[in-house]
């Protein structure tokens, strides 16, 4: 007999699947998790109650300091209102003794302390006080049942002998004295209702300084206690101690004020224990105290205030969350342990997908497009890439558009300041040249002064279009430096001299210390004196009474010479959080109505150009100290600093021109230095002019003499005549000839 062989089948038992090992794993952790959740939520009640009545206990503080806080703030600019304002103050002025004008100001200081006190609804009293030995009360009004009345003068008292009357006589002009809280008494006895006080006072100064009154107010503090009263929690306990431990506000009035009735008692004799640190949660028989103190200005003493809270309320609420946790707990888990196996897997393809699109996007490359289209987390998180990867795009192209707008504008800015070289300061030179060409001998003494203005006029606007010229040129780059021996004495002398006029116009005295100045210093004359006169010009213009020092001298810094040289004044000074915004373009300081705001701006620049550093040191009210430090240049050629005379007589020069003013400005100098001076509008027609005879300018010889007369001037565009040189210059060129202003000694 045969048997057949079944064919072999591989088959996982259930009990090694891996879904059942999964599901088995998540049913024994969600049922360890229900179980564990129950035990640790039962234990955790007692320590959610603490934390609870913490966070409620704490808060209710933070709102009780915030209300007691913006209480005292207001009586504290009550007082000050009604110690500085126009009726008391004439009170306090009135020194001639004059009855009838002492009862009109007490009269008007009255109508001020009436309309005060009925804006006021926390204040119960608005007194004024003498300061005689009696304390003798001028002015009263009361509040009663919602009226302001004017106490008769019959019903006055004398406050001598109270204790905040003679605290409140010891202060000084602009203090303020306030009260401890206590219950109000009148003739003596308390007042009833019982109405806790709170007293605020300031005192009047005449003239010579003389206390000649008290102003004092009276808070009502029944409205403020009702109000933080009414503000708890139905569980809650509010109780605020004074300084000494008084109780001043309970919800058991029997407890309040117990020393004015000669029978004191402490919160921690009520409670049967010493009262918890400030800020820490006690549990004081069923309840949870905390305890807070607070320094309340204007007050000169703290408050300390208590709240307490009931836990039953609490315990019984935990209770139930605790049961509904358990069960929400237990239901999440298993509705987790079903769903996360189901979506898991389909989660993370999708994800994974748009973390592949985001890889290829950072990478540069091209992206497919993103599951948008859905309607859950995936497509929100899929539309929020798509707009953010646009609005990168956007801001890119955004970037490049302004990158090229900058570069454009910069482009303009450089050509524009190039042209103004030619088209602002040619008029400028003409009017500053036809101005002093006129002859003032003729004029009427209001021409005169008309032509002077003109002058000055064309001078500061020739000034500030030089700034910008040369803050152009240090941006650009162009500004360069030219170290020579520079006579330091000679140069700070011509300084002080060119100032000493302002100086001795607004009786300053303008004092130059040069005894530990160096005779000789290499560095560039025309930024040093660029900087010097600058800062000795601020200090001028902008000190009104007082001295402007200009100290130099030399210093020794790692074996390198540095010129030292320091500008101080006694003007109003710079305050601290506007000293470095000064050495920025355009700035002012806040009490400057003049200038461009470029100078400070410049020196700076120039400073830096020539490798030294610039210091400001100044405090409001006491002037202003600058100190500029400068190492000593390597003079590559020496260049002479002292001026040499020309003879320019008969000299035979061509000046070519296209402005009409400028030609004949040029006529007039030429003219007076006896030169045989050709003019020419154009190009056109000078080669002939040159062939007529023989043009001679030694180029070197003159441009020593226009550096020097800037050194020593200041101004970079004074005598010599600048524009014929360059003008004769261009008409060689145009002629084929050779140019001027080559090596020294050649001739055209």
């Amino acid at each position: 007999m045969s048997t057949r062989q079944k064919p072999f089948a591989e088959h996982t038992p259930w009990w090694r699947s891996i879904v059942t090992r999964t599901v088995l794993v998540f049913t024994v952790l969600v049922v360890s998790a229900a179980a564990l959740a129950g035990y640790l939520v039962y234990r955790a009640v007692r320590e959610q109650v603490q934390l609870t009545a913490r966070v409620d206990l704490r808060h209710d503080l933070d709102l009780t300091e915030v209300r007691l806080r913006a209480f005292m703030d207001l009586i504290g600019n009550d007082i000050a209102f009604l110690g500085n304002n126009d009726p008391v103050l004439h009170f306090a002025a009135d020194t001639l003794g004059d009855s009838l004008v002492h009862v009109a100001t007490i009269e008007h200081v009255a109508l001020l302390m009436e309309s005060f006190l009925r804006s006021r609804d926390q204040l119960a009293q608005v007194r004024l006080l003498a300061t005689d030995s009696l304390g003798m009360e001028l002015v009263r009004f009361d509040r009663a049942d919602d009226r302001v009345v004017r106490v008769p003068g019959s019903a006055l008292q004398a406050k001598g002998d109270r204790d905040y009357y003679r605290e409140a006589m010891l202060l000084g002009p602009g203090e303020f004295y306030f009260s401890r809280i206590d219950l109000n008494r009148e003739h003596g006895r308390l007042s009833l209702p019982l109405m806790p006080t709170l007293r605020a006072a300031t005192a009047l100064f005449g003239p010579d300084g003389r206390k000649v009154g008290l102003m004092i107010i009276n808070a009502d503090l029944r409205p403020l206690f009702a109000e933080l009263i009414a503000g708890r929690r139905s569980r809650e306990t509010l109780v605020l101690l004074r300084e000494d431990d008084e109780i001043i506000l309970h919800p058991d009035t029997a407890l309040m004020f117990r020393s004015e009735f000669a029978a004191p008692s402490t919160l921690d004799a009520l409670l049967g224990r010493p009262l918890p640190p400030n800020d820490s949660v006690a549990l004081i028989g069923d309840r949870y105290w905390t305890f807070r103190s607070f320094a309340l200005p204007p007050l000169p003493y703290t408050l300390r205030v208590g709240l307490a809270t009931d836990t039953a309320p609490l315990l019984a609420a935990l209770r139930e969350r605790r049961d509904r946790a358990v069960l929400l707990t237990l239901g999440i888990a298993l509705g987790f342990m079903l769903l996360g196996l189901v979506f898991a897997r389909s989660l993370a393809g999708r994800l994974d997908r748009i973390t592949l699109q985001v890889e290829r996007y950072a990478a540069g490359e091209g992206t497919d497009r993103l599951p948008s289209r859905r309607h859950d987390e995936v497509g929100r998180l899929a539309r929020s890439l798509e707009r953010m990867q646009q609005r990168i795009d956007e801001r890119v192209a955004d970037l490049q558009q302004a990158r090229a707008v900058a570069e454009d504008a910069d482009r303009a800015r450089r050509e524009f300041m190039a042209n103004m070289s030619h088209d602002v300061r040619n008029p400028l030179q003409a009017i500053l040249g036809m101005a002093d060409a006129i002859d003032h001998a003729h004029l009427s003494v209001a021409d005169s002064e008309r032509v002077a203005i003109v002058q000055r006029s064309a001078q500061r606007l020739h000034g500030l279009v030089d700034d910008l010229l040369l803050h152009a040129r240090i941006d650009a780059g162009r500004a360069r430096v030219q170290a020579t021996e520079v006579d330091v004495h000679t140069l700070f002398s011509d300084i002080a001299q060119a100032h000493r006029t302002e100086a001795e116009r607004k009786h300053l005295a303008l004092r130059l210390d040069l005894v530990s100045a160096p005779q000789r210093f290499a560095t560039d004359p025309l930024h040093l004196h660029r900087i010097a006169d600058n800062l000795v010009g601020n200090a001028v213009k902008f000190t009104a009474e007082g001295h402007v020092d200009v100290r130099v001298r030399a210093e020794k810094v790692g074996g390198i010479a540095h010129l030292v040289v320091s500008i101080a004044d006694s003007g109003v000074g710079i305050a601290a959080e506007e000293q470095e915004r000064m050495f920025q373009r355009f700035e002012r300081a806040q009490d400057e109505g003049v200038g461009a705001g470029l100078g400070l701006a410049i020196t700076r620049r120039l400073v830096e150009l020539l490798g030294g550093t610039i210091r400001l040191e100044s405090r409001v009210g006491e002037g202003s100290r600058f100190t500029v430090e400068i190492p000593e240049q390597a003079i590559a050629v020496a260049t002479p600093s002292v001026a040499q005379a020309f003879d320019l007589r008969g000299l035979r020069v061509l000046h070519v021109d296209d402005v009409s003013t400028n030609r004949a400005l040029r006529d007039r100098m030429g003219r007076r230095a006896a030169m045989d001076l050709d003019q020419l509008c154009d190009f056109q027609g000078s080669p002939g002019r040159v062939r007529r005879g023989p043009l001679r300018l030694d180029a070197d010889r003159h441009r020593s003499r226009w550096r020097y007369a800037r050194h020593r001037t200041g101004d970079a565009y004074s005598w010599p005549c600048e524009t014929p040189l360059r003008a004769h210059a261009r008409c060689h060129r145009f002629c084929g000839h050779r140019s001027i202003g080559g090596d020294p000694g050649r001739q055209a």
